[in-house]
C-alpha cells in the first residue's frame, strides 16, 4: 500500500510518498527534523557533493537537492527494496540526485541477506541494523508486521569514491541505525582526504557497535563532536559511555 502525503517540506510544500504507518512518523518528524534542516541550510553549499546514507524515502533529499543547486550533486543510498521504490518516486523530478539500492558498510561487492518489514515502523530503519537479527528465523509476523527477506549488494564509501573519482563529498549524512561505525570505517581514506562534515545519528541498541565507538573513531582522526540546539546551532557534545536515547551528532574537522 502506498500513500501520497502532503508535507511542509522546505523549500516549499511537497508531496511525499510513504508507507502506511510511516506516514504518522513522517508527520511527527516534521516537528523534529527542522532542527537538522536549519543546520543543512548553513553547512550545505551550492556546488557541493553530498552523500545521504540511509536515505529512507527521501526525507532530506529535496532540501539537499535545492541547496547544492545545479552544480552540486546528492547521492542517496537505501538498501531496503520497498523503501527504495518510494525514494525513487520521490526523487524522480530531481535532476541532481543519484540513487543507489545498496547497503553501505565496510565491505564492498558482497551480496548479503537482510531482513526487513513490509511497511510500518521498521521500514524507517535500515535493516543492516540489529532489528532483524533479534527475530527467530521462522518468525514471519512480528507485532502485526509482515517480515520479508531479501538480498542486497554492499558498497564501501572508499570503493565507491574510487569508482567515481570526480566526486569529493563535502557533507556525509548517515542514518544507518547503529551501523554508523561500519559505514564510516569503510570510508576512512576518503574522510581523511576530503575532511567532510559528518552528520550521524547516535543511540545504542543491544548487540550493535556503540555510538561512543563511532565518536572515538572520529576524534582519533581529528574531528570534534557537536550536537544541535533547537535553533540548529552547534553545541559542544560531551561523549557519553552509553547512549540510551537517539541524538543527531555533528562531526567537524578541526
Amino acid at each position: 500500500m502506498k500513500w501520497k502525503v502532503e508535507i511542509g517540506f522546505p523549500p516549499g510544500p511537497r508531496d511525499l510518498h510513504v508507507g502506511d504507518f510511516s506516514s504518522w512518523l513522517i508527520y511527527r518528524f516534521y516537528y523534529q527534523e527542522p532542527v537538522i534542516w536549519k543546520f543543512f541550510k548553513r553547512c550545505v553549499k551550492s556546488g557541493m557533493d553530498v552523500l545521504n546514507i540511509g536515505a529512507h524515502v527521501g526525507i532530506h533529499v529535496p532540501l539537499l537537492s535545492s541547496l547544492v543547486g545545479e552544480s552540486g550533486r546528492v547521492f542517496a543510498f537505501e538498501p531496503t527494496p520497498r523503501t527504495f521504490q518510494l525514494l525513487t518516486k520521490n526523487c524522480e523530478l530531481l535532476g541532481n540526485v543519484g540513487l543507489y539500492e545498496e547497503a553501505v558498510t565496510d565491505k564492498h561487492g558482497e551480496t548479503v541477506r537482510m531482513t526487513g518489514f513490509r511497511w510500518g515502523l521498521f521500514s524507517l530503519w535500515n535493516t543492516l541494523g540489529d532489528y532483524g537479527r533479534f527475530l527467530p528465523p521462522t518468525s514471519l509476523i512480528v507485532n502485526g508486521l509482515l517480515r520479508e527477506r531479501f538480498s542486497v549488494k554492499t558498497v564501501s564509501i572508499d570503493s565507491w569514491v574510487r569508482e567515481n573519482p570526480a566526486i569529493k563529498p563535502g557533507v556525509i549524512i548517515v542514518d544507518a541505525e547503529n551501523w554508523e561505525y561500519k559505514v564510516l570505517f569503510g570510508g576512512m581514506s576518503m574522510i581523511m582526504s576530503c575532511k567532510p562534515i559528518i552528520i550521524f545519528e547516535g543511540g545504542d541498541i543491544k548487540r550493535s557497535i556503540s555510538t561512543r565507538k563511532v565518536i572515538d573513531l572520529l576524534i582519533r582522526i581529528g574531528y570534534e563532536i557537536f550536537e544541535l540546539s533547537r535553533e540548529g546551532n552547534l553545541v559542544e557534545h560531551i561523549p557519553q559511555r552509553v547512549y540510551k536515547y537517539h541524538i543527531n551528532l555533528i562531526a567537524l574537522p578541526k
